[in-house]
């Protein structure tokens, strides 16, 4: 993904404004490298960041790995209803 994606991302889910300020940090980061629309837009929704007016780019791609990891051992199948 590159930032733009990103920020549509955050935009669908009604967190335009933590876009702002991330899509571009997390794009240098490498992030859209690893990562598709979908799964942002299921991790953003998992996650509760309507109170966050900051979030430091790091902390955010810490809780997406731990999302990530836990994906994986479901094998990518989420429950139904998760969230």
């Amino acid at each position: 993904m590159n930032k733009e994606q990103i920020q549509a991302a955050f935009d669908r889910c009604g967190l335009g404004k933590l876009g702002e300020e991330l899509s571009f940090k997390l794009w240098i980061k490498g992030f859209g490298e690893n990562c598709d629309e979908d799964m942002l837009e299921n991790f953003l929704i998992a996650y509760d960041f309507r109170d966050e007016s900051s979030l430091l780019a790091d902390h955010f791609l810490y809780h997406f790995q731990v999302f990530k990891t836990v994906l994986k051992s479901w094998n990518g199948n989420v429950p139904f209803g998760f969230w």
